[in-house]
């Protein structure tokens, strides 16, 4: 009986002649290939770009190159970092007022005529909140983000600059210094854009815009954009149409399979999360001469660092970065066009080719652990009786902060490690920020979209991304769905220099930069 109604029994219902057998795997195949070559055709019709330049009727303001120049060169001239109060490194710039009030007086010098039809108020001594107001209340407002403070230069880093940190020197046709790129170019042309539109006759936009610059970005931003929001707040402003922060940028060789012409706009759309974790290991300690025979805590941090980079969280793709990849369908030949457009069949194998092109793109597709500090011993010849690490780690948009301290705990259970999340003034715990809308639905997506292309041109791909490094705008997530991330064209060796040595911006990039800002302020404000 068993026989008969068994395993075996079942298996011969289903023994099919041979060509009986490969007919059905032949029109299995086909259905397969029908249904994603449906999607992909699908997919090349509606993620086409929003490339209507409307006769290519304006495409932005004449600026004065030099003007410009010499207005960010000021802004580099003012050593306004923020420090972390821990941190007591030498370095090079001014956390004090003085830096900050020289950014104040250099931007009323640069923008007079922005500043005759902007709102001003200075939110906790150094942060700056202007106010453009609308025509028509019953639109939300915009609110344009970026920083006036950098971060520091150290005395080790100096020695590899070919130009003055703080000189805001302009050569070759670049201006030089600290904040170059991150992000006073930023301040420089969304005021240089309020000008330009101001001389084309725009006294008062329909739509309310506020521009926020906070002055504590580099370190978590409470007392800078975190005052802001709550001024926002306690004028009355509980809601936001959109937030346009620093993030991304338009470059090229972003995805494979784009013609050599074509160029990806960048626009974050999600960030991640971000957390610091504390290792540390105990014991008792001793004489270096005759030390334990399972190691020092020295020893037990360094095996939990190895266990943990050995041992990367799972990756994944997030609906940022799906959309990025679909966005690109219609302008990409096969075999990648069917890829891209059908992730939930390849997903794996993209995660896996993003995972080894390079380090930005594997932190696209996996949450990241970074090891930053190590502190152990005072003495040489002395085991010390404690010892720490610090990780620094980015969580993947759909992952919560507490699932990744699970993970690290997990990774060095056996070894006796504590793990814990960092949390007090300085350092704190952010769950990545929500996904914001897209797509030709969302009035703010496709006036940024049209700046993009009245800017730099039809051969732009505007889309979406997983910004990995953290902004201002996770002060005001609760304000609005719509945060976007993004910034103009970038090359990777400036990308790189952000933070670094060197760091400059083309005076021609910040002409864009603020033909930039003035096109979506004028689209999605003006018109």
């Amino acid at each position: 009986m068993h026989h008969a109604f068994g395993i075996p029994h079942i298996m011969h219902v289903f023994m099919l002649p041979p060509l009986g057998f490969m007919s059905v795997v032949v029109a299995f195949a086909a259905f397969v290939i029908s249904v994603l070559y449906r999607r992909t055709l699908l997919l090349g019709n509606d993620f086409r770009p929003h490339v209507d330049l409307h006769g290519g009727e304006f495409t932005g303001s004449s600026y004065s190159s030099d003007s410009l120049a010499r207005s960010l060169a000021a802004l580099i001239q003012c050593p306004s970092v923020s420090l972390d109060s821990r941190d007591s490194s030498s370095s090079a710039g001014d956390s004090s007022s003085s830096a900050f009030d020289c950014v104040h007086d250099a931007l009323f010098e640069k923008f007079p005529n922005a500043h005759a039809v902007l709102a001003l108020t200075k939110v906790a001594k150094h942060s700056l909140l202007y106010e453009w107001k609308g025509s028509d209340s019953t639109l939300e407002p915009l609110l344009l983000v970026a920083h006036v403070d950098v971060v520091p230069v150290s005395a080790e880093q100096k020695t590899m600059w070919s130009h003055e940190p703080f000189g805001g020197e302009i050569v070759d046709n670049r201006v030089w210094g600290r904040g170059a790129l991150d992000v006073k170019d930023r301040v420089v042309a969304q005021l240089a854009a309020v000008e330009a539109l101001v001389a084309r006759g725009v006294r008062q936009p329909k739509r309310t815009v506020y521009l926020a610059y906070g002055h504590d970005e580099e370190v978590m931003g409470y007392r800078g954009a975190g005052a802001i929001a709550k001024e926002l707040k306690r004028r009355g402003v509980a809601r936001l149409a959109c937030v346009v922060d620093e993030g991304g940028a338009v470059v090229k060789g972003a995805l494979p399979g784009l013609a050599k012409h074509m160029e990806y706009a960048a626009v974050g759309t999600s960030e991640k999360g971000y957390l610091n974790v504390r290792l540390r290991s105990t014991m008792a300690g001793g004489h270096a001469a005759w030390p334990p025979a399972q190691g020092s805590p020295v020893t037990a941090i360094g095996r939990a660092l190895a266990a943990i980079h050995e041992n990367p969280l799972p990756l994944r793709l997030t609906p940022p970065v799906v959309a990025m990849l679909e966005r690109a369908v219609p302008f990409v030949s096969e075999p990648l066009r069917t890829i891209f457009a059908n992730t939930h069949v390849f997903g794996p194998i993209v995660t896996r080719v993003f995972s080894g092109k390079s380090p930005k793109t594997a932190a696209m597709v996996r949450t990241t652990i970074a090891a930053t500090k190590v502190l152990g011993g005072d003495k040489s010849n002395v085991v010390p009786a404690a010892a720490e690490a610090w990780l620094n780690v980015r969580v993947l948009p759909g992952e919560k902060a507490r699932d990744a301290v699970s993970a690290i705990r997990d990774r060095v259970a056996h070894l006796g490690v504590e793990v814990d999340a960092i949390e007090d003034d300085e350092h704190h715990v952010f769950d990545p920020a929500p996904i914001s809308p897209y797509g030709s639905d969302v009035p703010a997506w496709v006036a940024l979209e049209r700046a993009f292309h009245r800017t730099y041109g039809r051969d732009v791909i505007m889309a979406p991304m997983v910004m990995m490094g953290g902004t201002d705008s996770k002060h005001y997530v609760t304000m609005t769905d719509t945060v976007y991330r993004m910034g103009p064209r970038l090359t990777d060796a400036e990308i790189s220099s952000v933070h670094g040595a060197d760091e400059s911006i083309g005076v021609d990039t910040l002409v864009d930069e603020a033909r930039l800002f003035e096109n979506f302020v004028a689209l999605y404000c003006v018109d």
